[in-house]
């Protein structure tokens, strides 16, 4: 599973989503570290933080097709939450994102600047998109205050 995180860190970081690919980073870090490092029993608090974590990037993906940034800021932040309580918060949002892959070494990739030149595609408000999203939200902060 490690490795199938890294592939999709490794391809969000390529599609310049820097903060799920630090998302994804982080519960890189907190697999290896934790969960197959010999004598650790990460809790099942941890495993839920963890899972809501890869979950919410899995959903922020889904919108960032449909052009909902409220959405997309929301569910990133709240990833980012769930890495932090798993003591790997996410540090920055710049434009450096690290990858190791299988026997490397790690190494820092810097991605050029992108001019803005994109546009925007217009944002399409729909109410049961909003309500899934406010419920989802929910659910999530209340799983993170445990």
């Amino acid at each position: 599973m490690p490795e199938l995180i890294l592939d999709v860190h490794g391809a969000l970081g390529m599609m310049t989503l820097h903060r799920a690919a630090a998302v994804l980073n982080a519960c890189h870090k907190f697999l290896v570290a934790e969960v197959l490092a010999e004598d650790s029993v990460p809790n099942w608090n941890m495993l839920d933080a963890l899972a809501d974590a890869i979950t919410s990037v899995e959903y922020y993906l889904d919108y960032v097709g449909r052009q909902d940034e409220q959405a997309e800021q929301t569910i990133l932040g709240l990833a980012e939450e769930g890495v932090a309580k798993l003591g790997y918060p996410v540090t920055g949002d710049g434009p450096v994102v690290t990858t190791v892959g299988a026997g490397q070494p790690g190494a820092v990739i810097n991605e050029p600047p992108t001019d803005g030149s994109v546009e925007e595609t217009p944002k399409e408000d729909d109410f049961a998109d909003q309500e899934i999203i406010g419920i989802f939200v929910e659910e999530v902060t209340e799983v993170l205050e445990l």
